[in-house]
């Protein structure tokens, strides 16, 4: 622990010779889950806990004209950071001490699981599994294209390194990128956990500021919050599940596929809106789910009108509603089959993944029984 101290210090002196300032939290040992931000003081809402200078932020407008000069210009920001990174690491020494190794990717997040477990994951983390290593092999593709002596599995720890430990960041410089890949890595602020709710963040030409969005006690841990993300989502990109996450959303993409008809798929295609059928815990019925149930009601389809998510003349809603508690029943058959599968395959070498596992589709049947309530709820009234 003492040893851990003395890293921790050498990294805030770090952060303190490129303009970094904190006001009230320090980096600490949370039991059972690393490192997390800790209130020294009493914080009060509205109180800015960290600033960043310009200067001190990776992102776009720091990367070397040499790397810029090497790689193809269309590799992502993502990307870019990730070659930066492995190419320049921070001139701290402690840094490297004090982030996630390798090893703790390796145990945590389904990326690096065997594909046998990868097949055991929810169809949306899946999902998200298979666009994050598209993702990463054209990154890779063109690391490799600039820098042909760099060591994938190298540029692969850096990469999410920079996907796990980044911030939103617009700034001109990043407007060109996609908002998903508006990127910027800043010292000590990625030792913030995540939660549904947490500390305000704001950046401008001169500053990124992260400001307390309630009040805090002296010992309590601070967060911020990545996003209003799914349980799913977490789990593909960050190796994590909330096991109370106001954001998660249920996937009915295997039920609602099964019964839409062909024509239907199709006509859903072309306007963007055949699969990623996720059902939110409010039951928005502007979401595609939404619109996909309403062609299941035997009415012509009206998929434009639909997208607004009101009533008709048909009162097509109102039946997708009613349809709901029977194919969320349907949906719990599926998630009762997989949990049987993942307990019959379970085994000491891959058991805190198969707990996961577990967790995650344990979530996922609790979300189907309480969104089958509410539905039934709503029909009635």
């Amino acid at each position: 622990m003492e040893g851990q101290i003395v890293t921790i210090d050498s990294l805030l002196q770090w952060a303190t010779d490129q303009g970094v300032l904190l006001d009230g939290v320090r980096p600490s040992s949370i039991a059972g889950r690393g490192l997390g931000m800790v209130a020294t003081r009493v914080i009060h809402e509205g109180d800015v806990v960290m600033a960043v200078p310009t200067p001190a932020i990776r992102s776009r407008h720091t990367l070397p004209k040499a790397l810029m000069a090497k790689v193809p210009a269309n590799m992502t920001l993502h990307g870019l950071l990730a070659a930066d990174l492995l190419l320049h690491p921070p001139s701290s020494r402690v840094w490297g001490k004090l982030v996630p190794s390798l090893g703790d990717f390796e145990s945590s997040t389904p990326f690096f699981w065997p594909e046998t477990l990868q097949e055991l994951l929810p169809p949306e983390t899946k999902n998200l599994l298979r666009n994050q290593q598209r993702k990463f092999r054209q990154d890779w593709n063109h690391a490799k294209e600039g820098y042909p002596d760099m060591a994938k599995q190298d540029y692969l720890y850096s990469w999410f390194l920079v996907g796990t430990r980044s911030f939103y960041y617009e700034i001109q410089e990043t407007l060109s990128y996609p908002w998903h890949d508006r990127l910027a890595l800043l010292p000590v602020a990625d030792m913030f956990n995540h939660s549904s709710a947490g500390c305000a963040v704001a950046f401008s030409t001169e500053a990124y500021d992260i400001t307390a969005d309630r009040e805090y006690q002296e010992g309590e841990e601070v967060y911020t919050s990545y996003g209003t993300h799914s349980n799913d989502f977490l789990l593909a990109e960050y190796g994590f599940v909330l096991p109370d996450n106001p954001n998660d959303q249920l996937c009915l993409d295997s039920i609602l596929f099964a019964k839409l008809q062909t024509e239907h798929k199709v006509a859903l295609s072309e306007r963007g809106l055949l699969g990623d059928f996720m059902l939110r815990a409010d039951l928005t019925p502007s979401d595609r789910a939404w619109v996909a149930m309403r062609g299941l009601t035997g009415t012509v389809p009206q998929w434009d009108d639909w997208i607004d998510g009101e009533e008709d003349a048909d009162g097509t809603l109102a039946k997708a509603r009613a349809m709901l508690p029977g194919l969320l029943a349907e949906l719990r058959g599926e998630i009762e089959v997989h949990r049987r599968r993942i307990t019959e395959l379970r085994d000491e070498a891959n058991a805190a993944k198969m707990d996961v596992l577990l967790q995650r589709w344990n979530q996922i049947d609790d979300l189907a029984r309480s969104l089958g309530r509410l539905a039934t709820t709503t029909t009635r009234a």
